[in-house]
């Protein structure tokens, strides 16, 4: 397998609160290439600003970077140690971050997410979401309250719902945990990012930049760029995970 995967900080941020764990390495800002057989890779996005997310978000990642075998039970470990840890220090009380991640290994993928990140494959030249966002506005377009085209001018887009830490332990409850996901398995080509690009770069946006014939690289710096061009100010981050067909 191929991994790409870039990350940039957000405008007048002070930190970028986005990681990116590709097995044992932790990735703060930048853009990187790995080959892997065996693989445990995800994007955190830390919650609640004064760089208190970057400390969330690289805690879950760090803790992840040293197990294989992710399951369940590892996953409501970190939340538990998040909690802890942030208790100890009034500074960062409370932290919290997203996380949406696979683990490959010996032909058998696992899929796991909570909160906004997103997991996409590509079937053909379209894309599929194999995550639900853990968000207020999607709860409310999913029970009707809002149209998804009042849903857009919505201006709590980004309040979330589920997620490790917190303070609080039944923020996990949501948690998306996948022990055989064979969409993954059967994907050629996997698409993660944080929601300062997904939240600006429509689908089609996104289908028309993997269909071009240029580089992995450049398409990742492309969807980088245009999200900052339609607005983001957000951390933005993506993995690109190309299998060997």
């Amino acid at each position: 397998m191929k991994i790409y995967a870039m990350t940039k900080k957000g405008v007048c941020k002070r930190e970028n609160e986005d990681r990116i764990l590709v097995n044992d390495s932790v990735i703060s800002e930048g853009y990187f290439e790995f080959d892997a057989s065996k693989i445990v890779v995800a994007i955190a996005d830390g919650v609640g600003g004064n760089n208190t997310g970057a400390v969330a978000a690289s805690f879950v990642c760090e803790y992840l970077s040293k197990i294989e075998n992710v399951n369940r039970q590892v996953l409501e470990n970190i939340n538990i140690k998040l909690i802890e840890e942030s208790n100890k220090d009034i500074f960062v009380n409370n932290i919290a971050t997203t996380l949406s991640g696979i683990n490959i290994s010996g032909g058998k993928s696992k899929l796991f997410h909570i909160g906004n990140t997103r997991i996409n494959i590509l079937q053909g030249n379209y894309l599929k979401q194999l995550t639900e966002d853990h968000t207020t506005v999607n709860w409310l377009v999913k029970t009707r309250k809002l149209t998804t085209v009042e849903a857009e001018k919505y201006n709590k887009r980004n309040e979330i719902t589920a997620c490790l830490g917190g303070g609080d332990i039944n923020l996990m409850r949501q948690l998306l945990f996948i022990e055989n996901c064979n969409e993954i398995t059967n994907a050629n080509k996997i698409i993660m990012t944080s929601d300062g690009i997904h939240d600006y770069v429509s689908i089609d946006e996104l289908e028309n930049f993997l269909s071009e014939i240029i580089s992995i690289k450049e398409i990742c710096k492309a969807i980088i760029e245009k999200a900052a061009q339609n607005g983001s100010k957000d951390d933005r981050s993506i993995f690109i995970i190309e299998k060997e067909v």
